[in-house]
Order: C-alpha cells, then sequence, then structure tokens
C-alpha cells in the first residue's frame, strides 16, 4: 500500500532501512556510532544487494516467532507466483506483484489492481483497490481512488474510504488525514471515529499506549487522551525497552520511566537500553552495566559492551570478544578478534561485530579464520573459514575463498562452496545467488527453483532478508 502520510513514508523508510542493515551474526559490519570509544576503520561502500521490491507497504516479511513459512514466492517471466518448500508449483506465476503471507493472506497485484489471496491462490478479496497494506489487528487499510478506507477479513469496508492519507492500526488507533485538510492529523478507532486531534509530529504508531511526538525538534511522548505524559524536550525520539527509555540531556545520559519520571538520575557519556534487566552504560572510555535501580552491578571495564541475551553478553576487552553472564563473570574468556589485521583496511570483513549465539553456537573469528563456540566456550568447529553466518535450520553459511556453501553442527560441509551469496535458512529454504542468477535451495543444496536471472538488479520475490556477500 502505497501511504501518502509523511509518517508513514518515514515509517516505510526505517523499516527498510532496518531490514538492509540488519546484522547476521558473523557478518562484519561498522558497529553502532553511538559507541564512543568506537575505532574508525574505513570500509567499502555496500554493495548492490537483491533486495524485495515492496510495492505494498511492508511486503516482504520474516515468520514471527513459531510462525513457519509455507509458501515462497517465485518469479517465471515476469509474473509472480508460490512455491512450497519441496519446490512444488501451488500458485502458478499470474500476478505482476505479490507478497509474502501474513496470517493465511497475501496482497498481490492484477494489473493496476491489488487484492488478497489464500494459500491455494483463491482470491478472497478482489483485486479492485488501488493499493492495500497487510492486515494488522483484524483490518487491513486500503486505497478507493484517491482517498484511504479499511476493510476486514471478508472484505467489508468497515470504515469508509474518506480519507486524504492513512496509516495502519496499532493499539487499535491508526494516524489519518482528518476533514480534508492536508496534512492536518488525527487518530480514528476502529469504528472510525476521530478520538485524537494531533498537534505535533508524531511516530504515527501507539505502543503500550504511547507515541512519539515532536515540536520545534524536541521528542517528548503522548497518551491516547492526547495528554502530553513526556514533555518535549529531548533531541532524539524515546526508545522504551522493559519500560526505560535512555534520554540525552545536557551532554549526560539519564534513565525515564513512562511518566517521565526521572528513574535513573543523569550521569552517563552513553547509554544503552535495558535487556533482561541490565542496561550497558559508558563513563570514561569504559562500558558497565547497571540495574533498573542504578545500581553498577558490573563495573565499567568494557571497550564495548553488548546488550544480554539468554543470560549472556559480548564483551570487548583489549581488542578481544569474550562473553560474560549477568553476574559480570567471564563464561567466555576474550579470546576472539575483533580486527583481522592481514585483511587490508577497506576490506568490509576487517572488523567482526560483536557475536551472537544461534541454535547455541556463536561465529567467532581467531587468527582471521571463521569457527563457532558453544556457551561453555568449546570451539566445537574450528576456525578454518574466511567468513561465517550464525546457524539457521541446523546449517549455517560459510565462505571458503570468495564462495558460500553451508555446513552442519557437526562441522561437515553438506553444501558445497559454490554461490557468490547466500541468505539463511528459513522454513528448510534458503536463497542462493550465482553470477547474475538466484536460486532456491533446500536443506540438501537441491535445487527447487531456478535459475532465474535477474537483469535489472531489482529481485522482487527474494527473501527478505539481505544475501550474504
Amino acid at each position: 500500500m502505497r501511504q501518502r502520510s509523511r509518517l508513514a513514508v518515514l515509517s516505510r523508510w526505517w523499516l527498510a532501512t532496518a531490514l538492509i542493515l540488519s546484522a547476521l551474526p558473523g557478518v562484519c559490519q561498522k558497529t553502532s556510532s553511538r559507541t564512543p570509544n568506537q575505532v574508525p576503520v574505513p570500509q567499502d561502500p555496500e554493495p548492490p544487494q537483491p533486495l524485495t521490491r515492496s510495492f505494498s507497504g511492508d511486503c516482504a516479511r520474516e515468520p514471527a516467532e513459531g510462525e513457519t513459512r509455507t509458501r515462497f514466492r517465485v518469479e517465471s517471466k515476469g509474473k509472480l507466483g508460490y512455491i512450497d518448500k519441496t519446490g512444488k508449483l501451488v500458485i502458478p506465476p499470474q500476478f505482476s506483484e505479490a507478497c509474502d503471507f501474513s496470517d493465511g493472506l497475501a496482497v498481490v497485484r492484477v494489473g493496476k489492481k491489488e487484492g488478497f489471496i489464500d494459500e491455494t491462490g483463491k482470491m478472497v478479496i478482489p483485486a479492485v483497490y488501488s493499493s492495500v497494506d497487510r492486515f494488522r489487528e483484524g483490518v487491513a487499510l486500503v486505497q478507493a481512488g484517491r482517498k484511504y478506507g479499511y476493510i476486514d477479513k471478508t472484505g467489508r469496508m468497515v470504515i469508509q474510504p474518506k480519507y486524504g492519507s492513512a496509516g495502519s492500526f496499532s493499539d487499535g488507533m491508526a494516524l489519518v488525514e482528518v476533514a480534508g485538510i492536508r496534512y492536518k492529523e488525527g487518530y480514528i478507532d476502529k469504528t472510525g471515529r476521530v478520538v485524537l486531534q494531533n498537534k505535533y509530529v508524531v511516530g504515527n504508531r501507539f505502543s503500550d499506549g504511547l507515541v512519539e511526538v515532536s515540536t520545534n525538534g524536541k521528542w517528548g511522548a503522548m497518551n491516547k487522551a492526547g495528554e502530553i505524559v513526556i514533555k518535549p524536550q529531548y533531541s532524539d525520539p524515546i526508545r522504551f525497552s522493559e519500560g526505560l527509555a535512555a534520554v540525552k540531556v545536557d551532554g549526560k545520559f539519564e534513565y525515564i520511566d513512562k511518566t517521565g519520571q526521572i528513574a535513573i538520575k543523569q550521569q552517563y557519556q552513553d547509554g544503552k537500553g535495558f535487556s533482561e534487566g541490565m542496561a550497558a552504560v559508558f563513563i570514561d572510555h569504559k562500558w558497565g552495566y547497571i540495574d533498573k535501580t542504578g545500581q553498577m552491578v558490573i563495573p565499567l571495564q568494557y571497550d564495548v559492551a553488548d546488550e544480554f541475551h539468554n543470560g549472556l553478553a559480548a564483551v570487548l576487552v583489549g581488542g578481544k570478544w569474550g562473553f560474560i553472564d549477568v553476574t559480570g563473570k567471564p563464561v567466555i574468556p576474550p579470546q576472539f578478534e575483533r580486527i583481522c589485521a592481514s585483511l587490508p583496511i577497506l576490506d568490509a570483513r576487517k572488523v567482526a561485530e560483536a557475536p551472537k549465539f544461534s541454535e547455541d553456537l556463536a561465529a567467532v573469528r581467531v587468527d582471521c579464520k571463521w569457527g563457532f563456540v558453544d556457551k561453555t566456550g568449546r570451539l566445537v568447529i574450528s576456525p578454518q573459514y574466511d567468513q561465517a553466518d550464525g546457524f539457521h535450520n541446523e546449517l549455517a553459511a560459510v565462505l571458503v575463498g570468495d564462495k558460500w556453501g553451508f555446513i552442519d553442527k557437526s562441522g561437515q560441509m553438506v553444501i558445497q562452496p559454490q554461490f557468490n551469496r547466500a541468505s539463511k535458512f528459513s522454513a528448510g529454504v534458503a536463497q542462493v545467488w550465482t553470477a547474475n542468477n538466484w536460486e532456491l535451495i533446500d536443506r540438501t543444496g537441491k535445487l527447487i527453483w531456478g535459475p532465474e536471472e535477474i537483469k535489472t538488479g531489482v529481485c522482487r520475490h527474494c527473501l527478505p532478508w539481505p544475501l550474504i556477500y
């Protein structure tokens, strides 16, 4: 759906940017620009990637937790259709555009109109709209002519098309252009009633009863009653995690709660969000961790400190990555390289980001080669690869020379290195790239779709994650 709201455009830009820059374990990328002690390392501009051309909002999507992907988009002779994970063509290529399935429905375009199909390919909501968005909270935003409205899953128009711009529902509310006045925006409920007139530049969607607002270049937060609960006074949008948000005041960071009250007084040169009850903070060139009372529970001693995940956090000491637990105990002593000295300074692989565990193993680097450790620090797969991604569906993509292949958790090469690029596996399927052709393979390496030549540099069917270079 091509939303014309300024905020909807910003939201879609943020989603696309996050997708492109999302970090895969073991794939070297730039560290956060907010890390004060970051060692600047020049890097090549990112090569062009075969990105999904999202014609209808967030058209490409990864399955939600617990959801299994059953349909994969494919293209043949300029038309899009769907296969299952065995490569069987279940919905023949017939659409000029098509999105990933969400809640059993997918947005498709027939000619110049859009509608919805189910997983059998049946057109359950006819393609009669100029554009549509996927269903959220039981309704979907649609464009009829030059106006926007909302339909339910039966196709019934529950809120008539009358808005010059509109966004999708979140927390029971949607931002729309009201009264036909350009850029005059307000929030409606699911009956279409305007429940809140907006006077601010806002972050578009409510979350946990709050939405970000901005005035005169300063950010705060508003509740569903239209009350400013956090006065716009901060230079950056407020991002809550576990009920608290790090905000910058007079060059120092402090933490506020959702009422705007100071929970932890300003004293930090930098501060990250809370994860598993802990937040990394920075003072005098070192990182440590505080709890939600502001107590320094792990002393300032690290060059870089990552967030906690499943009881472990990656930390950098003396140029080496290791892992600590929530008490600060070194579970895996710092020993894995951040910088490979032998690689050229402009090589994008030179700097290794913080390692992360995926399916109980983490890709790490020793002597400029990549291997895998378990959560005890044991090297279960010896360092031997030129680059490595994390495990997904029991397989990990690894680079040997200039070609990608896949190994299992024993380190056996189950799919030989032969691809210029490769994605992670999802639901037993991975996308690979050779020369200017894309293919879909299963976990044995068997070709289930392709090769299909991409002449434009734009991949309209690609899986919703970046390929690894």
